[in-house]
């Protein structure tokens, strides 16, 4: 012990491995970082709307018609079948549209950073909003925590400080 600083003593075990004083840390920082992780993995779905016009901020998905496939091929490329993103306004007979993502006839997605584009009334097929769906974010959040539970049950086993107390008689040898 005599390389060891004043404030590590007492902190060694048997075998020369360190005990964390504050197990409960990194339980917390995991179980933190799963409900993030859950949260900001939520599943959302689109609905098809009924109302009027959407308002400013809204979260919606606009099918395109045939006819606005052709008209904003320039814009989006070919085939798009789908815009989604936030309704930034809407002038007249347009929505102005800061696209998150886009989806094609043969099921493909593009991902955008909220370009704005306008997007002619009649060239929509139908409007969509953006709701949370309880039953898949509750399956994220269920398997969150199994692989929780389970790396944190890997880790007491290892011996990495979650659980009990990992303090010996300090003898490697241990009599």
């Amino acid at each position: 012990m005599s390389g060891m600083a004043a404030h590590d003593v007492g902190r060694v075990v048997a075998g020369g491995r360190r005990s964390s004083r504050r197990p409960w840390r990194r339980t917390a920082i995991l179980v933190g970082l799963t409900l993030f992780i859950a949260q900001t993995a939520a599943c959302y779905t689109y609905v098809p709307t009924y109302t009027g016009t959407p308002a400013a901020g809204d979260e919606m998905a606009f099918v395109i018609s045939d006819q606005g496939r052709v008209a904003l091929s320039d814009q989006l490329g070919s085939g798009v079948t789908r815009v989604m993103g936030r309704v930034a306004s809407t002038e007249g007979d347009e929505y102005v549209v800061a696209v998150d993502g886009i989806e094609s006839i043969g099921g493909g997605t593009s991902h955008w950073t909220g370009e704005r584009i306008h997007v002619r009334k009649d060239y929509v097929a139908g409007v969509q909003t953006r709701q949370l769906s309880r039953g898949r974010t509750a399956g994220t959040i269920a398997v969150a925590l199994v692989a929780l539970g389970a790396l944190i049950a890997t880790a007491s086993i290892a011996g990495f400080g979650f659980g009990g107390n990992n303090s010996g008689s300090g003898n490697p040898s241990g009599s």
